[in-house]
């Protein structure tokens, strides 16, 4: 809802140039990179099991600057809270697919993973007509605020799982907890199992 809503909201009520919207959805990219780089350092100073709930709530908090940008500088608010969004996600997103690589036996990665891609990349669309039906209603502003607070909260069913009380993803047996070497488990995104 909110990739969706986020440049409709940038044209229709900010009314801005479509160089400045391109600009800006492009600092979404560098939000992104961000995120890629700074997951393995975030694993190991917070844990790599707790960072997942921790970028799906805290990091996100700052997309809350999206819909409360303005006209003129307070443009800016957008770029802010868009970077904030992107990176949030790919912090996240890292983190709960080194989870599963974790947790999955080798056996099974690649259909737990198509499975998690589908729901993951299969609600997108649902989001955007949810969203598109709600700013016919709602008007496009106020769907966008709806959207990025239910963005925030998204992480909450980690933060009450489980997960919250562990600080690192357990390796092999799920009673026993890596605490040496967080870091290990975090994988990068190209390195994924062939299966995948």
């Amino acid at each position: 809802m909110v990739e969706t809503l986020g440049p409709v909201f940038l044209i229709r009520t900010l009314h801005l140039r479509p160089g400045l919207v391109g600009l800006l959805l492009a600092l979404g990219a560098g939000g992104g990179v961000a995120g890629g780089v700074a997951a393995r350092y975030l694993a190991r100073t917070v844990g790599s099991a707790r960072i997942s709930w921790i970028a799906m709530t805290a990091l996100s908090l700052p997309g809350l600057l999206i819909p409360a940008a303005g006209h003129g500088w307070w443009v800016l608010l957008f770029g802010i809270g868009w970077i904030s969004w992107t990176f949030s996600s790919t912090v996240a997103g890292i983190s709960l697919t080194s989870y599963r690589h974790a947790a999955c036996p080798p056996e099974v990665l690649g259909r737990v993973s198509a499975a998690a891609r589908w729901i993951n990349w299969g609600t997108l669309p649902l989001g955007s007509l949810i969203g598109g039906a709600l700013a016919g209603i709602l008007g496009v502003h106020t769907t966008l605020w709806i959207a990025v607070c239910g963005g925030c909260c998204a992480g909450l069913w980690l933060f009450f799982s489980p997960l919250r009380g562990l600080r690192d993803i357990p390796i092999g047996e799920p009673e026993k907890i890596t605490k040496t070497r967080p870091e290990a488990v975090l994988l990068d995104v190209a390195a994924e199992a062939p299966g995948d």
